[in-house]
């Protein structure tokens, strides 16, 4: 997703000899490599863009961001007496709805699906759309309104919960 800029565009690399097989440029390569989506000019440009765009300054504001975001969520459960684990790094977040210490999935299979899925729509009905899995990411284009919006948003869902 990343590296089209969220369009579509893949890309895969390897030694020099592998990739050598793949080389078009000095006719029929040994193994073709045929695709829909290669050569999107549309996910190179978009692609390229991401990059530029993507600064060390725009990636440490992102990752404080979602810094503050994790802590935020973990005041909201526990404001709710709702007992979760908030885990992730970088732009990333997850709600494991578990009093346990999350260290790999077998850690969240505790959770409880049930409410773990009311969060979902009960945030979906905010207008706030997540992983159902309780998993989401932050992206650049999100600012201090938007995570506002989400942390308002947490908080009115789980003020409906019983602890």
């Amino acid at each position: 997703k990343l590296i089209g800029g969220g369009f579509p565009l893949g890309a895969f690399g390897g030694r020099g000899d592998i990739m050598a097989l793949f080389d078009p440029s000095h006719g029929k390569p040994a193994v073709p490599h045929p695709g829909s989506h290669n050569a999107n000019p549309i996910g190179m440009v978009a692609g390229a863009t991401t990059l530029e765009l993507l600064t060390p300054a725009a990636i440490d504001l992102l990752n404080r961001r979602a810094d503050a975001l994790r802590l935020d969520i973990a005041d909201a459960f526990a404001e709710a007496g709702i007992p979760v684990q908030i885990t992730g790094l970088g732009s990333l977040f997850a709600m494991h709805l578990t009093r346990h210490p999350v260290r790999s999935y077998r850690d969240t299979l505790s959770s409880d699906p049930e409410l773990r899925h009311r969060l979902f729509l009960g945030l979906f009905n905010e207008g706030i759309l997540i992983d159902p899995r309780g998993v989401g990411n932050l992206s650049t284009v999100l600012g201090d309104q938007e995570l506002g919006q989400f942390s308002a948003a947490l908080r009115r869902v789980l003020s409906g919960f019983v602890a």
